[in-house]
């Protein structure tokens, strides 16, 4: 089966590799768009041909899910604070990574987790034969817990309240949700914004500097953006 999943997604990366290789960028992002639970390399590599098609904003939104997979990636990062001097003056990005998404992903976490959790049960087993104290046992299993805990939680985050990014041009931010409300800011393309909630096609987001606000559903864009959360007013 897995060679079955492997041979079905040979195509699509390597038309995409071919395409950009040739410089033929559109191409190459049709191809790559076309791969079903696109992996951080999939992601990485739409992030460069979309810089190369002279669209950081969407690049950035790329790059930034890319680094969810890969948190340690050196180039990675650099491409994105390129994408990011390319843009147009935007506010500062909307929740930077937590200090141990830079160098784990929630994956690596929870498994960590789950080792200490089973190393906490295997030292607990050994200290009850030998009449111990759990003491060794205790602290895995604490450990464990928490950081289990922690992978969830930022999981939880990062998909109840994603990160988006203003695509194509500017968003105008009005007061509410409704097409004819005041506006109150406008938000340059590149804008990294984070997602409160949404209501009647329109998103309430907040920027990097703390300002709220309501913009269309279609200003913004984010890789896999499902649903955002409902509340009513």
């Amino acid at each position: 089966m897995i060679w079955l999943v492997a041979l079905a997604l040979a195509g699509p990366l390597e038309d995409g590799a071919d395409a950009y290789d040739g410089g033929d960028w559109p191409a190459a992002i049709e191809a790559w768009q076309s791969v079903e639970s696109p992996n951080g390399k999939v992601l990485y590599n739409l992030g460069n041909a979309h810089y190369r098609s002279a669209d950081p904003a969407r690049a950035v939104a790329y790059y930034r899910s890319a680094a969810r997979y890969r948190p340690r990636d050196g180039n990675l990062a650099h491409s994105l604070a390129i994408a990011r001097e390319r843009l147009d003056n935007p506010p500062p990005p909307a929740d930077p990574p937590r200090l141990w998404q830079a160098f784990i992903t929630s994956g690596e976490l929870g498994l960590l987790g789950l080792l200490l959790l089973a190393s906490g049960s295997v030292v607990g087993v050994w200290q009850r034969r030998r009449q111990q104290p759990w003491w060794g046992a205790a602290i895995a299993w604490f450990l464990g817990v928490v950081v289990v805990v922690t992978a969830v939680l930022g999981v939880s985050a990062a998909d109840l309240h994603p990160v988006v990014v203003v695509v194509d041009s500017e968003a105008v931010v009005r007061e509410s949700a409704r097409p004819d409300a005041r506006q109150t800011f406008v938000l340059p393309a590149g804008s990294e914004v984070r997602i409160e909630r949404s209501l009647a096609g329109f998103y309430r987001i907040e920027t990097g500097d703390g300002r709220l606000g309501w913009v269309p559903t279609g200003a913004v864009f984010a890789i896999g953006l499902g649903p955002a959360p409902s509340e009513e007013p």
